[in-house]
């Protein structure tokens, strides 16, 4: 009921600080096995970004658990994986610090983390030094280059650390659970986007 609740009210009632949050849309797939919507996977992600015409780009992302030590303790954190250019698509920017650089998604470019800026505040007291430090995400190493602001929220939400990655490394990987945003083109509509996406997933079934 509190997921259910979260979503409808960042949607329906208090909507996301997303900047033209009407052009952006989720995409989710419905397989014949079963009537439930899932999320896509990284290999139908990035198929959908290179043959799609309809968005002005496409993002991917998940959440994972993982171990952080580097701070006063060690603690169990959801880590956001995510193309480097979704605070751009979503309109939003780090309120310390830098966004995310495209080459950084690149696989062995190097380690870099965004804070929540409620995480920020609770495991580091909101120390603006914090900008160049490094932690430990699961034993590898990690530079926190930026916090978000307090007023931006994510889908889902409770999330506590954002990290890149193009997800070119799983290209092969049809394994779902990757959530997928776009944002449209000036001109397109979400049911001219449905059409082509689900175009490209009749495709990709073949």
């Amino acid at each position: 009921n509190t997921t259910t609740f979260a979503v409808a009210n960042g949607f329906l009632f208090e909507p996301f600080p997303y900047k033209d949050q009407d052009r952006l849309v989720l995409i989710s797939e419905i397989h014949a096995k079963s009537t439930d919507d899932e999320w896509s996977s990284p290999g139908n992600f990035l198929d959908y970004k290179r043959r799609s015409t309809a968005f002005v780009s496409l993002i991917g992302y998940n959440i994972v658990p993982a171990n952080l030590t580097g701070g006063d303790q060690p603690e169990r954190v959801r880590l956001v994986k995510m193309s480097p250019e979704t605070f751009a698509v979503l309109g939003q920017s780090p309120s310390l610090g830098r966004d995310f650089e495209e080459r950084e998604g690149v696989a062995g470019a190097g380690n870099v983390l965004i804070l929540t800026h409620s995480f920020w505040q609770r495991y580091f007291a909101g120390d603006r030094s914090v900008l160049g430090k490094t932690v430990l995400l699961d034993g590898k190493s990690f530079d926190i280059v930026g916090v978000m602001s307090e007023h931006f929220d994510f889908l889902p939400a409770d999330v506590d650390l954002f990290t890149p990655t193009n997800w070119e490394d799983r290209s092969s990987d049809r394994e779902r659970g990757l959530l997928v945003m776009g944002r449209l083109k000036d001109g397109r509509t979400p049911e001219e986007a449905e059409a082509e996406i689900a175009s490209i997933a009749d495709q990709l079934a073949s």
